[in-house]
């Protein structure tokens, strides 16, 4: 795949997939949503990735929220809180 460093928001997401599609893997009941919608009073538009826990047929609840970041990682992290707590509003 190349250096992630020098790649672009495309080569980074195939290589967070990859790792994000191994962890599910091991464990039950995880799904991944790419490009999910969020929406709340403090945070609103698309992550790069979401991952959903399914606890029955109608109950399901999200357990991750994360974007893809080339460099800051303080910021991404912070960005990412921020996400999660809107998708629980």
């Amino acid at each position: 795949m190349g250096p992630v460093v020098d790649s672009n928001e495309a080569m980074r997401c195939e290589y967070i997939s990859t790792i994000l599609h191994t962890a599910v893997s091991i464990l039950e009941g995880l799904v991944i949503l790419p490009q999910m919608e969020v929406s709340g009073d403090e945070s609103s538009g698309r992550v790069d990735y979401a991952i959903k826990r399914i606890i029955d047929n109608l109950l399901e609840e999200i357990i991750c929220i994360t974007e893809g970041k080339q460099n800051l990682p303080g910021i991404g992290v912070a960005q990412n809180l921020i996400q999660y707590k809107s998708s629980c509003e």
